[in-house]
């Protein structure tokens, strides 16, 4: 990754609460224009419930583990942070999709499990993203290893 890159994902790091949910809100709001719009060609108006379903379901999952990560941020709780927010994550959309695939209906037919697979990695590595904790080292350190401060 060239620096450009990693400024921006620690500028990203460095946002409150509210700004990290506006952008993963926004990036799956992108992902969702270009799932809809192969939702109408697939399915018509039903793939866009479908898409949406599916964009909600992962952004729910998403939203819930950035929250959890954030409020338990400090080293004491951070694993706690992590589990729970993997629990979110991954729970949520894991369990919506056994509910499909076991009960069908109209969103199975529309392909939700395919839209789900769609947005799961995207919201997976924003909110991934802006979980971690920002980089930087005191102004007076001269070496960046692990002891050296």
């Amino acid at each position: 990754m060239n620096a450009h890159g990693a400024d921006r994902f620690a500028r990203w790091r460095r946002l409150g609460l509210a700004a990290r949910v506006g952008v993963l809100l926004s990036v799956a709001a992108v992902t969702y224009a270009i799932a809809a719009s192969v939702g109408w060609h697939v399915s018509g108006p039903v793939g866009l419930g479908a898409s949406a379903v599916a964009a909600g379901v992962c952004l729910l999952g998403a939203t819930l583990a950035l929250v959890i990560s954030y409020w338990l941020r400090d080293p004491a709780s951070a694993l706690y942070g992590m589990l729970f927010g993997m629990l979110f994550r991954m729970g949520i959309p894991l369990a919506f999709a056994v509910a499909i695939h076991l009960w069908g209906g109209v969103l199975a037919e529309a392909g939700v499990l395919y839209y789900l697979v769609a947005f799961y990695p995207v919201t997976l590595a924003v909110e991934t993203a802006l979980s971690l904790p920002p980089t930087g080292f005191p102004a007076g350190c001269p070496n960046p290893s692990q002891d050296a401060c």
